[in-house]
């Protein structure tokens, strides 16, 4: 063995890391669109700099700062100890193209749900609208 091979066991994930990651993760893809550390920071009310170490695991905040957190990114707080594979392992391979479609477009559920309900309307006959949707297309039908 040379003197520069690790011979330590690989580090185990920490909750602290893994609910770091998943904010991080939650702030980069947030229904309205990527947030900023400053802005995620601001709405949370903690400094930009402890928002970091979280998102890093080198802090473990208090539930009261991860339930403002958990608030400033509009989810539940059960959702920042959630995986981040949870959910796609668990769908369908046919429902997939559809996540896809919604979450490169941000379309939030309700929107999803409308798009839906306007298809099935149009009966199974009807062929499928192709061509490119605009970013103002997106924001009426997410605006209801």
């Amino acid at each position: 063995m040379t003197s520069y091979e690790n011979t330590e066991p690989p580090m185990k994930r920490t909750v602290a890391l893994q609910v770091g990651e998943r904010i991080k993760q939650l702030r980069l893809h947030s229904r309205g669109g990527k947030l900023t550390q400053e802005t995620l920071a601001e709405r949370a009310d903690i400094s930009v700099s402890f928002l970091s170490m979280i998102e890093r695991g080198e802090r473990s905040a208090h539930i009261e700062t991860l339930e403002g957190l958990a608030e400033a990114l509009g989810v539940s707080l059960e959702e920042l100890f959630r995986e981040k594979t949870r959910g796609a392992a668990s769908v369908a391979p046919t429902l997939r193209p559809l996540i896809e479609f919604a979450e490169r477009l941000r379309l939030n559920r309700r929107a999803v749900a409308r798009l839906l309900l306007l298809r099935a309307a149009c009966g199974p006959g009807t062929p499928p609208v192709t061509g490119k949707v605009t970013p103002s297309a997106t924001a009426a039908v997410n605006d209801g």
